[in-house]
């Protein structure tokens, strides 16, 4: 019952899964880094139809700091000044693009930036999905993502199997998990990989202890 309890913690904290009627997405809430670094956050954004569909992105910065906010995506990074994107990104039918990361440059000191990015489709732009991501360099905030980032999963996004590194001695058992905190897997006595081949796409939840400590880590799979 202790790890389901922070399971449940860790999902409510960094994860979110929303939906329009065309286009659902998966993100980290939060998005951690020490001040003067560029803080990062990546999107996954699914196409839930059954027709190709081209995608646009605005940015909408929600602060009074003078913080510089840009954003990727497709092949093309978009200037500080610029909140909607000039080229769409098509993402096929059934499929889940990985093409998007925002970002904030120089973060301040002991800091939070409320960004909202919207995901709309090109010929109906009131067919859209947003995400309202926090980027953040507050101190405890970072020893927490600290905590999380200690622990190591590659490759990540991954197809077909896992690794993971860590300084700390890990216990024997791994524990898979949707963002729903539902149990997938549960592996005893690994080697240096896992495999995850049995995984539909979609993002998923491992965890494990090191030195008596319950350790999760997100991780995608992408097919």
């Amino acid at each position: 019952m202790k790890n389901i309890s922070f399971l449940t913690l860790f999902l409510l904290c960094f994860t979110n899964s929303i939906s329009s009627q065309s286009l659902s997405l998966e993100y980290d809430s939060y998005s951690y880094s020490s001040p003067g670094e560029v803080n990062e956050m990546k999107i996954y954004v699914t196409n839930e139809t059954d027709q190709n569909l081209p995608i646009i992105v605005t940015k909408t910065v929600i602060t009074d700091l003078d913080v510089v906010s840009t954003f990727c995506w497709g092949s093309t990074c978009y200037t500080p000044t610029t909140s909607v994107s000039t080229y769409s990104e098509v993402i096929n039918a059934g499929s889940t693009s990985s093409a998007f990361t925002g970002y904030v440059h120089d973060m301040p000191t002991n800091a939070e930036v409320p960004v909202r990015f919207c995901f709309a489709v090109e010929s109906d732009i009131s067919d859209k999905v947003c995400a309202q991501v926090t980027f953040s360099s507050m101190s405890d905030a970072m020893s927490l993502g600290e905590n999380i980032l200690d622990f190591n999963i590659y490759p990540n996004p991954s197809s077909d199997f896992i690794k993971f590194s860590s300084s700390e001695i890990i216990s024997s058992e791994i524990h898979i998990y949707d963002l729903l905190g539902n149990t997938l897997k549960v592996i005893n006595n690994f080697d240096d990989r896992i495999d995850v081949t049995d995984l539909k796409s979609g993002i998923y939840i491992l965890s494990t202890n090191i030195e008596n400590n319950s350790v999760f880590k997100r991780f995608t799979i992408s097919k």
